[in-house]
């Protein structure tokens, strides 16, 4: 997996490179930073982790019609540790002439408008290597044709493959219980990972209503697992099957209510669901300082409550974003997700900010508590841990 990630990365390079040289105008930008995350209470190895990153960007127009758009992001572990990549997150051309728009190649596509996590976001593969709470995404291979109505937008995408989940630094059990040994994922297809899924999408706005419903048949993106006692290990298996799924945000004022649902048929297994509702209250400056604050009250639920794997299937989320208006682009952000039945929860404690034009720090601590070996909570009861992270943009 790592030497085709190796490949593709290659490949968005030597576009990076040679685009702009056609380009009637283009930028590049990027950032190079380093990580040192630290498990607190996780009794095996590795205790720490410190990472050197980066990410190159850059896009421009290519004809009237045609242009480009490139993000190459990469990590290396410096004590090497298992988790090392190069991931074309974005590495595509866009045709776009009246209401149509073809994008072709590698891109970032995100569904959803609840805050704690998304059910309706099914393009993308999580990277959670680069964030522990599945924020980031990887690059996902794709041809998208979008027509834009003035109401209303449809979406049809083809998906030759997707990116496997990294589990990287495999003496890490990943809230799991046992370590994953992700260089032998098996796939219910025959194709393996080079299956091609299909997705279809129509999103709009009716007044303060906005809406997105889709349908999506493939190789469902979170793994089943299986143990092998032989090593002791859990091995990914990747499932086909077809889902449903609808977004929802109507907003009051200050107040915006939230609805996220998808329905999955497994070709193999039982049909569940899952399902969010939520709330974010937008408060304006606060003791007079020009800032923004939000806070969140989500519940969600999953219909595979006898499933212990299943880790959100009865919970509450309450959160809080502040954002300074100033200079320094300032956010901190404190969230909590709790189970309403035996009150196992896990959080996190997050500041970011510039400290000067081109430095940005971040700050994150994340806890974890859960008693009841029947929860899907109680095996991320040792990812309790530190990370800090430096980044210069140039």
């Amino acid at each position: 997996m790592a030497s085709v990630r190796i490949i593709r990365a290659a490949a968005a390079l030597s576009l990076a490179l040679a685009l702009p040289a056609g380009a009637d105008t283009f930028s590049l930008d990027g950032f190079v930073g380093i990580e040192a995350r630290n498990f607190l209470t996780f009794d095996g190895e590795p205790r720490q982790i410190y990472s050197l990153t980066g990410e190159i960007r850059s896009g421009g127009t290519l004809t009237d019609s045609l242009s480009y758009d490139l993000r190459l992001y990469g990590r290396t572990n410096l004590d090497g540790l298992d988790g090392s990549y190069i991931d074309p997150t974005i590495a595509k051309l866009t045709w776009q002439r009246g209401n149509w728009q073809i994008d072709a190649g590698y891109d970032l596509v995100f569904w959803g408008v609840a805050e704690g996590r998304n059910v309706v976001n099914v393009i993308n593969q999580r990277d959670q290597i680069r964030d522990q709470f599945f924020d980031q995404g990887l690059g996902q291979r794709m041809v998208a044709v979008r027509y834009f109505a003035p109401s209303v937008t449809v979406e049809a995408f083809v998906l030759p493959g997707f990116e496997e989940l990294d589990f990287g630094a495999t003496g890490r059990t990943w809230g799991l219980g046992l370590p994953v040994d992700d260089g032998r994922s098996t796939f219910e297809s025959s194709d393996g990972a080079d299956h091609t899924d299909f997705a279809l999408r129509l999103s709009g706005g009716m007044g303060n209503l906005e809406y997105g419903v889709f349908a999506f048949d493939g190789t469902l993106r979170q793994p089943e697992f299986r143990v092998d006692t032989a090593t002791n290990t859990l091995i990914p298996n990747y499932v086909q099957g077809e889902q449903i799924g609808a977004e929802a945000q109507y907003t009051a004022g200050p107040l915006l209510y939230k609805f996220e649902g998808v329905k999955v048929w497994p070709d193999s297994d039982s049909t569940y669901w899952s399902a969010i509702l939520g709330v974010e209250y937008i408060i304006g400056d606060i003791f007079g300082i020009p800032s923004e604050t939000s806070l969140f009250a989500e519940y969600y639920h999953d219909s595979r409550k006898s499933d212990p794997s299943v880790v959100f299937e009865n919970d509450i989320f309450l959160g809080t974003q502040f954002r300074l208006s100033n200079t320094f682009d300032t956010e901190i952000e404190l969230g909590v997700i709790v189970d309403t039945e035996d009150g196992d929860l896990i959080g996190s404690f997050n500041v970011n900010s510039r400290i000067s034009d081109n430095l940005r720090a971040s700050f994150e601590y994340i806890y974890a508590d859960a008693s009841d070996p029947s929860d899907g909570l109680f095996n991320s009861r040792d990812i309790d841990q530190l990370f800090v992270s430096l980044e210069w943009y140039f």
